[in-house]
Order: structure tokens, then C-alpha cells, then sequence
């Protein structure tokens, strides 16, 4: 029945596709016990190869090597490849001033991420269930959040996915006995010692017995109304951000007219707006948003500042949102005829009548990054000088990703069957002190460049026509 089950799920979310070679995140514990002999049953029909990592953070004396024991011998049993580290996060965290469970997050996705680099894992299935959402959602709404935070855990980002989410604890547990088998159990997790553990241990059992016994499922079904009405919202903004929300070289522009607009839409396209010229939607609070739609109906010239150095000025036709003329972030035009030369920090060019932004990123635990056509991201920390970019010159030639060896340009253009009369457009982006040549635009980035389990920050660039509109 689980089986089937998941295998439905798995096929629902195109969570898994054939010859996929997937790591198992596995603690030890009930859940991930089960996840990893379900991935294991269904391996044959899924055309799937599985691999298993287990981190020990020392957090538990002996019972943390107790557990470590425990999935070497139900691994070695599997015939499963296992990956074991070993960290002292109360260490870890001390070092980095950061909460245990942050400290736990980044050791867990940090080595992940190594062990998939260096060993072809495509993706990483985790655990989590639909207790885990339920816990998600309320320990969000005790916060404060929006929608995106009552959806709770999303069952895929980036390259881990998470295949037993639909199912509830109870279930998983009793999948379990069903095998003979029990998993650990992380006494951590009984101890309320942390808000997650004070709604599972308390809240949520005091819910259950008092106003409704099926919470965890009632919550589940909000959860998927929630997600196909947030996917209408985001279309719509999508929709009218291309005809209202104009991306310039320095700055961005509302049009008035969004302003008839339902407040939810405006809401979130002031958000986009200020995310686009930020290059993230840290720090951007309600109390902004107020203040931007009645910044529109003040006299004009009227202005505000928002966090991090941002103004925002009521023009005659449009909202203006940008950075004060002192910032540090304040974005640059520079224009070009042979070559431009770019500087790794936020600011807009142009150069061949395209436009060329760049921001700069920090990379966190679980950072979906979409490559598309007229965006690339780079590793910043590799690259030596500035950034050059040029058309293409003879004898170019680029390490592309994936490969130990060089290829010249022109066999790249050959391979891709690009037209002769196209390649003479294409823009060229070379670390200017080592004069390596690290993207080739929408085709090639350098293997010598590309994000990987060390990065720390990125250099996201988007190239466009005239104007920048996504």
C-alpha cells in the first residue's frame, strides 16, 4: 500500500526520473529509516541507483555513535554505499555565533551537497513527513508569516527532494514494525528545548485530543489549498510585472497605473520590485509596503528611504525605486565599443545594445538556483581580477563544465549549431587577470567557475535587450 502509494507521489511531483542516482539522507530514525527501505523496494522500478549519508554531530555521547552503528549495519546489510562525517556542532556553532539547530542545518547541507559533488549523486532525498509540515506551518504562524509560509516545507528545491512527505508518522512507524525494524530514537527530539519539539510534544497532541484528532491532515489539506491559490497569485504578478514593473540601469520603475490593481498583486510587485533591485527580499517588511502605496498618492518629487540605502520617489507616472546617489550599492552604467570591463559588484552595464546586471549572492543551505536564458551565476571567490567582456576573438577557447579538457570557440559554436552570422553577437566573459574565459552567453560556463560545495558567494548576471523585464 505505501509502496504504491509513494510511487504515485514520486510520479505526481516528478520528484525522481530513470537512471537517477539518488543519496539518502539517513539519520538513523524512524523516518529516514523508512524512507530508505521504501527507495530501496522500489529501486528496480524506478531505474534508480541509491547511496546513503549519515552525519554524527557528536551532540549525544554514546548514543550518537550508537546511531552511527546502527545505519553502518543496516547499510552493509542494504548493500548500500554509505558516507559518514563526524562533527562537534556545539563546536561548530560556538565558532560561527549561530543557533544549534542553524549549526546542524549547515553541517547537514554543506556535506550533502560534497558527497553528491564528488561522487555523481544527482539528487538528495530527505525525510521529512507530513507531521513535519504540520510542525512547519504553526512554528510560521507563531512567527508571523505569509502564504509561501503557511505552505510549509516544499517537497522539492533544487536537487533534494523529500518522497515520503505525504505520510504521517504513524504510518511511517508502522511501515517500519511491518519490517521488523524500528529506528533510533533521538532523545533531542523529546526535549522542549526547542520551539519545533514544544509544538510536537505538546501543542499539537493537545490539539489533536481536545478540537480535531485528524490536525495533521487537516493541515495538509490547507497546505495544498494554499499552494494552488499561491500559484495563481504568482502567475498574475508575473503577468503584470512584465506590463507595469520596468528594470532600468540604476533603478526601477513602477507604473501608476498598478495601482488599480487587487493589493495583493501590488503588494507583491512592490516586493519583486525592490528584490530586483536588492538582488534578494531580505529586510523588506509590511511597514515598507504601506508606505510605498501611500508614497504614490503624495505630490510629486515626495520621497522615502527604506532599509539599505533605498529611496523611493512618487514621479508623475511611475514609482521610482532606487539606491541614495551616496550608496555603495548604487548601481553604474558604463558603455563600451571593443570590451567592457565589469566590476564583481552590484551594478548594471551595457555593452553591444544589451544590458548587463550583476548581483552579488550568498549561497544558503537550500538555494534553488534556476539557470535560464540570459542568467548565469558564477563562483565569485574564483574569480581573480574583474570580469571582461568582449565578443568572441581567435583562438578562444573555454574548460566546459564537466570536462578536464579545453574547447575552442568556434567547435562550440560548431557543436551547437549555432549560425554563422549569430556569433559575432555573443558575448564573452573572461576572468580579466587570468584571461580564462568563464561563460560563453546561454551556453557554456567554465568548469574552472562553477558553484560547488565550497561556494560562499555567487555572481548572479542577467543579460537582456534594452530593458530588464522578468
Amino acid at each position: 500500500m505505501i509502496l504504491n502509494e509513494t510511487l504515485e507521489f514520486i510520479k505526481e511531483k516528478n520528484l525522481i526520473n530513470k537512471n537517477d542516482k539518488i543519496l539518502v539522507a539517513f539519520s538513523g530514525g524512524a523516518d529516514s529509516l523508512a524512507l530508505i527501505l521504501i527507495l530501496d523496494e522500489l529501486k528496480k522500478e524506478l531505474s534508480i541507483d541509491l547511496g546513503a549519508v549519515h552525519i554524527n554531530h557528536l551532540l549525544r555521547g554514546e548514543n550518537s555513535f550508537l546511531d552511527e552503528d546502527y545505519v553502518s549495519e543496516i547499510c552493509k546489510d542494504m548493500g548500500i554505499e554509505l558516507f559518514i562525517k563526524r562533527e562537534d556542532i556545539n563546536l561548530y556553532a560556538s565558532r560561527k555565533n549561530i543557533s544549534i539547530e542553524e549549526a546542524g542545518r549547515e553541517i547537514r547541507y554543506d556535506y550533502f551537497r560534497e558527497v553528491m559533488d564528488h561522487n555523481g549523486y544527482n539528487k538528495c532525498a530527505l525525510a521529512h513527513n507530513l507531521n513535519d509540515v504540520s510542525e512547519t506551518v504553526l512554528l510560521n504562524l507563531f512567527r508571523g508569516t505569509g502564504l509561501k509560509g503557511l505552505v510549509g516545507i516544499p517537497v522539492e528545491r533544487g536537487p533534494f527532494i523529500r518522497p515520503i512527505m505525504f505520510l504521517t508518522r504513524d504510518r511511517i512507524e508502522s511501515y517500519n514494525l511491518s519490517k521488523g525494524k524500528k529506528g533510533q530514537i533521538d532523545s533531542s527530539n523529546i526535549l522542549d528545548i526547542y520551539g519545533r519539539n514544544k509544538i510536537r510534544n505538546n501543542i499539537i497532541p493537545y490539539v489533536e485530543e481536545n478540537f480535531n484528532k485528524d490536525f495533521v491532515n487537516t493541515i495538509s489539506r490547507m497546505v495544498s489549498l494554499i499552494e494552488n491559490d499561491l500559484s495563481f497569485i504568482e502567475d498574475k504578478v508575473s503577468f503584470y510585472q512584465k506590463k507595469y514593473v520596468i528594470e532600468k540601469a540604476n533603478q526601477i520603475e513602477i507604473k501608476k497605473d498598478f495601482l488599480i490593481l487587487h493589493d495583493a498583486i501590488r503588494t507583491r510587485l512592490i516586493i519583486e520590485s525592490i528584490g530586483m533591485l536588492k538582488g534578494n527580499k531580505i529586510n523588506i517588511e509590511k511597514i515598507h509596503i504601506d508606505n510605498v502605496i501611500l508614497l504614490s498618492n503624495s505630490s510629486h518629487g515626495s520621497q522615502i528611504e527604506l532599509k539599505d540605502d533605498i529611496i523611493v520617489i512618487n514621479d508623475y507616472d511611475s514609482i521610482i525605486i532606487k539606491y541614495k546617489e551616496d550608496s555603495e550599492n548604487n548601481l553604474k552604467v558604463t558603455e563600451a565599443k571593443d570590451f567592457l570591463i565589469l566590476e564583481k559588484k552590484n551594478s548594471m552595464y551595457s555593452f553591444k545594445s544589451k544590458n548587463i546586471k550583476i548581483n552579488k549572492i550568498s549561497k544558503n543551505e537550500e538555494m534553488d538556483i534556476k539557470f535560464k536564458k540570459g542568467s548565469f551565476y558564477l563562483d565569485l571567490d574564483k574569480i581573480e581580477g574583474d570580469i571582461r567582456v568582449s565578443l568572441r576573438s581567435p583562438g578562444d577557447k573555454i574548460k566546459p563544465f564537466g570536462m578536464r579538457g579545453y574547447k575552442k570557440i568556434n567547435r562550440v559554436f560548431i557543436d551547437e549549431k549555432i549560425s554563422r552570422y549569430k556569433r559575432d553577437d555573443i558575448l564573452i566573459f573572461k576572468d580579466n587577470k587570468t584571461e580564462d574565459i568563464m561563460y560563453i552567453e546561454n551556453l557554456i560556463i567554465s568548469e574552472d567557475y562553477k558553484i560547488d560545495k565550497q561556494t560562499k558567494n555567487i555572481l548572479s548576471i542577467k543579460i537582456s535587450g534594452e530593458e530588464i523585464n522578468d
